[in-house]
């Protein structure tokens, strides 16, 4: 049976043991949580990043989001 260790409403941790020596752990994090750093970690490769054909710290988010989604 699991055991909720943390839970609000941004962040629930989970723990569950599976046998004697393993356990596993469950991390569920807030989709506003995961957007708001999605488009910090995207501001942050905007600056940062250098590529053919743009000059520094002026290539559009959009191609950023497109091309390195994942």
């Amino acid at each position: 049976m699991p055991e909720i260790v943390e839970k609000n409403s941004k962040l629930n941790f989970i723990i569950q043991k599976i046998s004697t020596n393993i356990w596993r752990a469950e991390i569920i994090v807030d989709a506003q949580t995961v957007n708001s750093l999605y488009s910090q970690t995207l501001i942050v490769f905007q600056k940062e990043t250098i590529l053919p054909g743009f000059k520094k710290e002026q290539i559009p988010l959009q191609y950023l989001e497109e091309h390195y989604k994942e």
